[in-house]
């Protein structure tokens, strides 16, 4: 800046101390160091401090001091006029630290182990509701849990929708006892097999064979007993006599 301007910026400058005076033909904005003090009633006057420096530039919209930036002021009072003490900012990161790191980490983990519990959890009580609810009726040997010789199946048909539903319930009410016995019986008819295949044969292990498989169809006999036992009190007069009749003796 010449020593022209710098006259002209002074003469500005005492005009504007003027209470209620602008330098004419210019918006005058005024600012100064942060150890500077305001004194004025209206915003726009020219600071009178003796400590403070002030330099109007003619014609221009702000008013620029020489000095540290970002430990000014703003004369006036508009919010135009003063520039954002958040523009061009950079949001603080917190600093990560080894402590928040593992603190963060372990979280992570349990949050994790937590959502595969609950879904473990779901998966295994939909598998078990779905176990617990097949129905044991003609479609047993679909669903394999027909017993070893169908019996249930011969004595659910014919029954009416009533009667067989209360035969399934108590059937179902033994579904362990059921499955068991299907698999003991099953593999035993396949050692049987075996034995019987088995080249050179052994006698004595076919003979063996035979009788496990006898004894593991026996098994049977008392889950349907107490099937029987637990359905027919409660079933119809129709019912019981489709039941006596199912595995009627054929006459001598």
């Amino acid at each position: 800046m010449d020593s022209g301007e710098a006259a002209g910026c002074t003469a500005g400058c005492q005009q504007g101390a003027t209470p209620g005076s602008r330098t004419a033909g210019a918006d005058h904005r005024w600012r100064h160091g942060a150890d500077s003090i305001a004194r004025g009633a209206f915003a726009g006057l020219a600071l009178a401090d003796s400590a403070a420096r002030c330099c109007c530039l003619r014609g221009k919209r702000r008013c620029r001091l020489a000095g540290r930036p970002g430990n000014e002021r703003w004369c006036d009072t508009s919010s135009s006029a003063r520039p954002s003490p958040f523009r061009g900012s950079v949001p603080m990161i917190p600093r990560l630290t080894p402590s928040r790191l593992r603190a963060i980490l372990t979280v992570s983990i349990a949050l994790n182990l937590f959502l595969l519990a609950i879904v473990g959890a779901q998966r295994w009580r939909v598998l078990h509701m779905q176990r617990m609810s097949l129905p044991v009726s003609s479609l047993v040997e679909g669903r394999a849990i027909q017993d070893p010789e169908g019996t249930l199946q011969d004595y659910l048909h014919g029954l009416s929708p009533q009667d067989a539903a209360i035969l399934e319930g108590a059937t179902r009410a033994r579904l362990g006892e059921i499955l068991n016995a299907r698999r003991e019986f099953t593999a035993a008819i396949e050692r049987a097999r075996v034995e019987i295949a088995r080249d050179p044969v052994d006698p004595a292990a076919v003979r063996a064979a035979i009788v496990e498989a006898r004894q593991q169809r026996q098994r049977f006999g008392p889950v349907l007993e107490g099937i029987l036992i637990d359905a027919v009190p409660r079933m119809s007069v129709e019912g019981r006599r489709t039941l006596a009749q199912a595995h009627r003796a054929p006459a001598p």
